[in-house]
């Protein structure tokens, strides 16, 4: 028997034309019929063949599906032809095989849970078609015959939740985008397989009926923005159920309008003073009516956009709320309790999930403060992300948070940290050393949380894929994949990337240019040898690019990685010769 005939291949599209159908189950839930028609997508937009989802066709199969929702693929786990159950592959993981299934050469893409599916569709595309999912764009490579060879790939997750986007992403970047802006970017944390995203504002209107529904009067109506930020997340909402992606909602911190002081004449109030700015005075989370209109809060958010269950509100970031350190703890203290309590009142399946950001700013967080805040909080309804774990971690500082669940998170880039920079190797030991540690195993999730969006997309792509897995990663290995999926298999492009890992990929330091920033004969350290270094790499990096443009000229990410390259360089020379400046200046 030739060796070929025991090959199993499964045939997607020959010489430009579909040679397979595309299977859904008979109960297919959106986003599984959301994975079939993106796997459609990318082949007609690889080889040009429209490929057909669901009715008769010659040729192979693909099938897409759960056992609950497909009866073909509960067939073929009765008849053992794959497995698939709560353990293998588990939580969000999936299964991409081929097999023969009667007549048919079959690829089985196939998961325990809806979201799983799509995961499967988006690790076939990334991984055995190259095709490239980026922040800041696709790449999709040509190929008229697509076939598939004795495929059985079985992924499961590290980290069971992976959570993208904060508050400030959306002040910083996003407050203006329109609903397909944001469907790109939601899009591009489904590819990545995060499961949870947090949409925490847009919250003028729910509370503007809270408070009138206990009786507020005099209301300052929502205004046209506020209403048009609600109907953006309302819309944001039903785009994430599609995609399997689950929502993080707000809950309620303490903040109303001046109208609840009259409608509520005995209500206690916290003065929280944020800088220098004037103080603000939210309810006080021990008085009975921060509860009451949390709870009716949540109640009118679930009424416009439905839930999954979770809800983040921080306790007073970058404040500390008291005028004692037992007031202080106190204050703390009572805000967890409150936000247990109006959460539990109006979702008893709720989960309040925070950021770290608070402990760990300021110090003004001691370990007895930590513990006395996790102490009220149940097990069973909570999770803390280290904010800037990937940098300035606490979980060791504190305990590793009390045996609570706590999630690994990568902020990398604050409001206007736009140059290249973030170190790649420390990343991936930082994230393997946590998966290894034997005191981090209430470490479930994984959290992407920068303020600046679309920027430094490198250290972006490593950090989405170390949250689905860590383990025997490598910057080389990660970074010879990165380069296939931005810009072809033959693009040679590594003698500039090795030149970016020796200098803006190799630190975490941040400098802006001298000439963004206001002007001062304060020379910053950060100019210093370090950054002076970069330079001849980053020269090095740009003739290496530059001698590849005539193949990739009409590259759009080699384009940006130019400009990208070349605005560095700029700046650090114009940096060292500032300083050389102000020196000179002080001789």
């Amino acid at each position: 028997m030739e060796l070929a005939s025991l090959v199993l291949m499964v045939s997607l599209v020959i010489d430009g034309r579909p040679a397979c159908v595309v299977e859904t189950g008979d109960r297919a839930t959106a986003t599984e019929v959301h994975a079939a028609e993106e796997l459609a997508s990318y082949l007609k937009r690889m080889s040009g063949a429209k490929v057909p989802i669901g009715g008769p066709g010659g040729g192979d199969r693909v099938v897409i599906g759960t056992p609950a929702t497909s009866s073909r693929v509960r067939a073929l786990v009765e008849r053992g032809l794959v497995t698939l159950s709560a353990d293998v592959p588990g939580h969000d993981g999936f299964i991409v095989r081929t097999l023969k299934d009667g007549d048919h050469n079959v690829l089985v893409i196939a998961s325990m849970v809806p979201r799983g599916c799509l995961h499967g569709v988006y690790h076939l595309l990334e991984t055995q078609l190259r095709v490239g999912f980026f922040w800041d764009g696709e790449q999709v490579p040509r190929r008229d015959t697509i076939r598939l060879t004795d495929l059985n790939l079985v992924e499961r997750p590290d980290f069971g939740e992976r959570e993208y986007l904060q508050a400030c992403a959306y002040g910083y970047t996003a407050m203006f985008w329109t609903i397909d802006e944001w469907k790109r970017e939601l899009d591009w944390a489904a590819r990545k397989k995060f499961n949870l995203v947090q949409i925490n504002w847009g919250n003028a209107v729910p509370l503007f009926h809270a408070l009138k529904s206990m009786g507020v009067e005099g209301l300052t109506p929502p205004t046209p923005w506020e209403e048009h930020e609600t109907q953006l997340a309302v819309a944001i909402h039903r785009h994430c159920r599609k995609l399997g992606l689950r929502v993080i909602g707000p809950a309620f911190d303490g903040r109303v309008p001046p109208e609840v002081r009259k409608a509520f004449p005995g209500a206690r109030y916290v003065a929280v003073q944020w800088l220098d700015l004037p103080p603000k005075f939210p309810i006080a989370p021990s008085d009975p009516l921060f509860v009451r209109i949390g709870a009716q809060f949540i109640r009118e958010h679930i009424k416009l956009c439905g839930t999954d269950h979770f809800y983040n509100t921080d306790p007073y970031p970058e404040t500390d709320p008291g005028a004692t350190e037992q007031e202080k703890r106190s204050v703390k203290v009572d805000f967890a309790k409150a936000l247990v309590a109006s959460i539990r009142a109006a979702d008893p399946e709720g989960t309040w999930i925070i950021s770290g950001w608070g402990m760990g700013w300021g110090n003004t967080w001691d370990e007895q403060d930590v513990e006395a805040f996790l102490q009220v909080i149940p097990d069973d309804m909570f999770v803390v992300n280290d904010i800037w774990a990937e940098r300035n971690p606490i979980y060791e500082r504190f305990s590793y948070f009390h045996g609570k669940r706590w999630g690994f998170s990568v902020l990398h880039s604050m409001g206007g940290w736009t140059t290249p920079h973030g170190d790649l190797a420390d990343l991936i030991r930082r994230m393997q050393a946590v998966r290894a540690d034997p005191k981090a195993d209430h470490c479930t999730n994984f959290y992407l949380n920068p303020e600046i969006l679309n920027q430094n997309d490198v250290y972006i792509d490593l950090a989405a894929n170390l949250s689905w897995r860590s383990t025997d990663v490598t910057v080389d290995a990660f970074l010879d994949d990165y380069l296939v999926r931005r810009y072809g298999p033959d693009a040679g492009m590594r003698k500039c990337w090795d030149a970016l890992l020796e200098s803006v990929y190799a630190h975490y330091d941040y400098t802006a240019p001298a000439y963004q920033t206001r002007p001062t004969l304060k020379v910053p350290e950060s100019y210093g040898k370090l950054r002076h270094a970069y330079i001849p790499h980053l020269a090095d990096a740009l003739r290496a690019a530059l001698a590849q443009a005539s193949q990739l000229a009409d590259n759009n990410f080699f384009q940006r990685d130019v400009v990208d390259m070349a605005r560095q360089y700029v700046a650090e020379v114009f940096n060292l010769h500032f300083a050389r400046l102000v020196a000179a200046f002080e001789a």
